[in-house]
C-alpha cells in the first residue's frame, strides 16, 4: 500500500516537472526579440511572478514572496538563469519599451554573481528553446523515489550545482555594458541609453567589495565630466559622439 502511494505521488510529481520544464520554455520562447511587446511584458510579469514564488533554487539572494496563504511548496526548485536566458533578458534592456526593460532588470536583479560569469554572450543563432529545462528537476524526483520516502523526496528536490568563486569577472554583464554603451552612442536613442544606464546600474550592484563600486562610480563620473567638456567646446559635436543621457541614467 506504501509502495502504491509512493509511485501515485512520483507519477504527480512527474507531471508538475514536465509541466514546468514546458511552461518555462514557452515563456522563454515569448521572449524572442521579435515578439510584440504583448507577448514581451506578459512572459516577463509571468516569470517574475514565478520566480518569485519560491520555485528558484534556495541559494537566491532574495528570499520567495508568499503569494497567497494558501500557496503551496513547490516540489522541486529550478536554476533559471542560464546562457539562455539571460541573452534573451539582456537583449531586452534595450527594448523600445519602458516597462519591458524595467521587466527585465528586475529579473535579472534575482540572479547571482556566479550567473553572469559564464563566457561570451550568446548569439541568437545558438538559442536552442527545447533545451530550456529547470535543472535536474525530474532528475532530482526520480533519484529520491528511490529512497522510498515521500519525505524525502519532497526535499530532495533542490539543485546540485556548486558556483564559482565569488567576485569573479562577471564578464558576461561586462561584456553586454560595453556593447550597449557602443549601441547608445552610435545610435543616440534614448531607449538605448536607459538600456546601457540599467545595464551599468545591474553591473554596480553585482561589483563584490566597496573598493570595487567605488572605482567604478569614480570611473563613470570622470567619463560624464570628459563628455561635458566636449559639450562646452563644441556642442554639434558632442550631440554625435558623447552623449550623456546614459550616464545620467546610470548614476541615477
Amino acid at each position: 500500500m506504501a509502495q502504491h502511494a509512493l509511485e501515485q505521488t512520483t507519477e504527480l510529481l512527474q507531471g508538475h516537472a514536465s509541466f514546468i520544464e514546458w511552461y518555462i520554455s514557452f515563456l522563454l520562447g515569448e521572449l524572442i526579440p521579435t515578439s510584440s511587446y504583448q507577448r514581451h511584458i506578459i512572459a516577463l510579469k509571468s516569470i517574475s511572478l514565478l520566480l518569485r514564488s519560491g520555485i528558484l533554487k534556495p541559494n537566491s539572494q532574495f528570499p520567495p514572496e508568499r503569494i497567497a496563504d494558501n500557496s503551496t511548496m513547490w516540489p522541486c526548485t529550478i536554476d533559471f538563469f542560464n546562457p539562455m536566458s539571460m541573452r534573451l533578458l539582456l537583449d531586452l534592456l534595450m527594448d523600445p519599451f519602458e516597462d519591458v526593460r524595467s521587466s527585465a532588470s528586475k529579473i535579472l536583479k534575482l540572479a547571482l554573481p556566479d550567473d553572469f560569469t559564464g563566457g561570451e554572450l550568446v548569439e541568437e543563432s545558438q538559442v536552442d528553446f527545447d533545451t530550456s529545462q529547470p535543472a535536474d528537476c525530474w532528475e532530482n524526483l526520480a533519484a529520491a523515489a528511490q529512497n522510498a520516502s515521500v519525505a524525502k523526496l519532497v526535499a530532495s528536490c533542490e539543485g546540485n550545482s556548486s558556483g564559482m568563486e565569488k567576485g569573479k569577472s562577471l564578464k558576461l554583464l561586462r561584456d553586454f555594458v560595453e556593447q550597449a554603451q557602443a549601441w547608445s552612442k552610435k545610435t543616440g536613442r534614448a531607449d538605448y541609453a536607459d538600456g546601457a544606464g540599467r545595464s551599468t546600474s545591474l553591473l554596480f550592484s553585482l561589483l563584490p567589495s566597496i573598493n570595487e563600486q567605488t572605482n567604478f562610480l569614480t570611473h563613470l563620473v570622470e567619463d560624464l565630466e570628459t563628455k561635458l567638456c566636449t559639450a562646452e567646446q563644441d556642442l554639434a559635436k558632442a550631440v554625435l559622439d558623447a552623449p550623456v543621457h546614459g550616464n545620467f541614467a546610470a548614476l541615477k
